[in-house]
């Protein structure tokens, strides 16, 4: 199975205009949002550095590795919500 793992386009350009801290989480939930409402099957995030991964992630999914920064802080979106993370 491939899991493909990315920053969201937001926060991709956070080095080229300096994105705060809280802009970078907000772009991520912001996006992570926007991806359950629309019924994306096998979507999560990391809740260590706010990638979005795209397939292979459970919908009741958590502390999974995250191929961004290696750490076990995906969460599926559903998981997430539940939890708190996406408010």
């Amino acid at each position: 199975m491939v899991v493909q793992a990315r920053l969201a386009p937001e926060i991709e350009t956070e080095l080229e205009c300096s994105m705060s801290d809280s802009q970078v989480v907000n772009a991520a939930k912001s996006e992570a949002l926007e991806l359950l409402y629309a019924d994306a099957a096998g979507i999560g995030i990391c809740i260590e550095c706010w990638a979005i991964h795209y397939g292979g992630v459970e919908p009741d999914a958590a502390n999974y590795r995250c191929e961004v920064c290696g750490l076990l802080g995906v969460w599926g979106l559903e998981e997430a919500l539940i939890a708190g993370f996406l408010d």
